[in-house]
């Protein structure tokens, strides 16, 4: 009977999976990306009056300050995507704010109409699902 052996060195593939097993369980880098485009997102929602989510109703008084920017807190805290409740892990990311009226803002009131703050930008899911499977496989930074 007529053969033909053939071997394969496996060792450098399977230091390539282990790579990629260990940043499938790191995806810090990923996260920091992602609250960089959130927090420029947010900063464009709040500069354009609300136009990534279809535009924010006006107010019913002329104030002195553009809208949704009294006194700064809020912007800041959806521009800056830092501190509480902003957290980054390994395998996780929480990303918003703290502040009580936000969700009056977000959600409306019998009063006031909604005004979105928190939102996913258009095609932030799908180039974030590139930049994770260039990350796993390949150790491409997102950044």
């Amino acid at each position: 009977m007529a053969r033909i052996k053939i071997d394969v060195d496996s060792a450098r593939v399977r230091q390539e999976l282990r790579k990629m097993e260990l940043r499938s369980k790191a995806f810090q880098p990923l996260f920091e990306y992602a609250r960089q485009r959130l927090a420029l997102a947010n900063a464009e929602n709040f500069t354009t009056g609300g136009l990534p989510v279809g535009g924010w109703n006006p107010r019913d008084e002329a104030e002195r300050w553009p809208i949704m920017r009294s006194s700064g807190r809020l912007f800041r805290s959806l521009t800056t995507l830092r501190g509480n409740p902003n957290e980054i892990n390994a395998t996780n990311a929480t990303f918003g704010t703290k502040l009580d009226y936000a969700k009056f803002h977000q959600y409306g009131t019998s009063e006031m109409e909604p005004r979105k703050i928190v939102f996913e930008p258009r095609g932030f899911a799908s180039d974030l699902g590139k930049k994770a499977a260039a990350w796993v496989a390949n150790g491409i930074s997102p950044t």
